[in-house]
């Protein structure tokens, strides 16, 4: 073999050869780094997925506190995920609860229906709200340069397939599309907003009559939700507490943005809870695992490393070498542990946002990079303080007691 075709004597091509030769041992190590990489990685996507959904929620809701039904158990997972909001009562109690102290403007909204629609990727929601008094949807119609929503118009969700000054039809009535909301992977893109008078529009169509719940029996009378925005400095607890106390003994209650959404943030701090403690545990398992065998492997090896060392090899380049061996196993490991943990999820993706109750998970480009590198990195990192130990045993032996197998 010439000197063109000799291959180069690299410490990656070393390192590389000397973990193939061990193939099996090799394969156990990679395979440790493998799972913890995946566990981190599936953990981060998990808890962030939860937490900006649940923070672009709130800051859409745009009220501080809401009144609502108390058989209305599910109205956060409606707002979040956008399922039926099905529950009405008399709009009267607008004019018993105004005079709370604290309050500074009150707007009902009428959450008609879930329905299938040709329009819309998934069951979407219609939501009636009152131009008059509104404070949540008007932001949203400057932002799209929309003066005022007319009677026969509505705003629709990212989700929802139509264009601006399209015709989409519900049960059988024709509406116009005045803007589309920006996207926000919530319940919120997946809504229709139509002001009163198109919705009681709507409300006299009979096949929406079939799919209300309960009996309406005079549609201008009835609202699902009261919207309130407090006043600067007022505490949204104790408002919301007077409101309860005035709402004894009545079929409504008062939920504060906090309380909403409070058993949604529980499950999502367990989640995160149980994410810290798997990963610990990895750690804990891991470190150690990996950590024996380099030991087991690097003294089987006390031999070769003594050769080496007799014919010139230093300390510091033996522990490069064995430095080497760990960074190929970490970095192996983190890949594919990534990889793997991505795809998998991107496959049952449909199945985990169902079990957890989220919109979707976070897929930005940049969130996955960086997660992705982030847990590589560990993998990486774990992997070098595994062969910490057996890097000092080796880099402060002398050649001969090396060769002479001395452990």
């Amino acid at each position: 073999m010439n000197e063109e075709t000799k291959p180069l004597l690299t410490l990656f091509g070393m390192a590389v050869r000397n973990l193939a030769r061990r193939n099996i041992r090799t394969g156990f190590m990679v395979f440790f780094a493998c799972v913890m990489a995946a566990s981190l990685f599936v953990s981060s996507v998990l808890v962030t997925s939860m937490e900006q959904r649940l923070d672009t929620t709130i800051a859409r809701m745009g009220a501080d506190i809401i009144v609502a039904p108390k058989a209305a158990d599910d109205i956060a997972d409606s707002i979040l995920l956008g399922e039926r909001l099905g529950f009405y009562f008399d709009r009267s109690w607008i004019d018993r609860i105004s005079s709370t102290p604290g309050i500074d403007r009150i707007t009902p909204q009428l959450c008609l229906a879930t329905l299938d629609a040709a329009c819309c990727l998934q069951p979407t929601q219609i939501v009636a709200f009152d131009p008059e008094s509104d404070f949540i949807v008007r932001p949203w119609l400057e932002e799209m340069k929309v003066p005022k929503l007319e009677k026969g118009q509505v705003i629709i969700g990212s989700k929802i397939v139509a264009n601006v000054g399209d015709t989409i039809r519900f049960f059988n009535m024709p509406v116009r599309v005045a803007g589309v909301l920006a996207k926000t992977d919530t319940g919120f893109d997946n809504r229709v907003y139509m002001n009163f008078e198109t919705a009681y529009d709507l409300m006299r169509t009979p096949e929406l009559r079939d799919v209300i719940s309960g009996d309406v029996a005079n549609e201008r009378s009835v609202v699902s939700t009261l919207m309130i925005r407090l006043r600067e400095g007022a505490d949204g607890a104790f408002v919301a507490a007077l409101l309860n106390g005035s709402l004894r003994d009545s079929p409504l209650h008062a939920l504060t943005r906090n309380g909403l959404f409070g058993r949604i943030s529980d499950s999502m701090k367990q989640l995160s809870a149980y994410g810290s403690f798997l990963t610990a545990a990895l750690f804990l398992l891991v470190i150690p695992a990996l950590a024996c065998i380099f030991t087991i492997t690097i003294n089987e090896r006390r031999y070769e490393f003594g050769v080496l060392a007799a014919v010139g090899a230093t300390g510091p380049q033996l522990a490069a070498m064995i430095l080497t061996e760990a960074a190929v196993i970490g970095a192996a490991g983190g890949i594919l542990g990534v990889a793997v943990s991505g795809a998998l999820l991107a496959i049952f993706q449909n199945a985990v946002v169902l079990k957890l109750g989220i919109p979707s998970l976070a897929t930005s480009f940049a969130f996955l990079t960086a997660t992705a590198l982030k847990c590589a990195g560990v993998s990486l990192l774990v992997s070098l303080c595994a062969s910490a130990y057996s890097v000092m045993e080796i880099g402060g032996q002398e050649p001969f007691r090396l060769i002479q197998g001395e452990e």
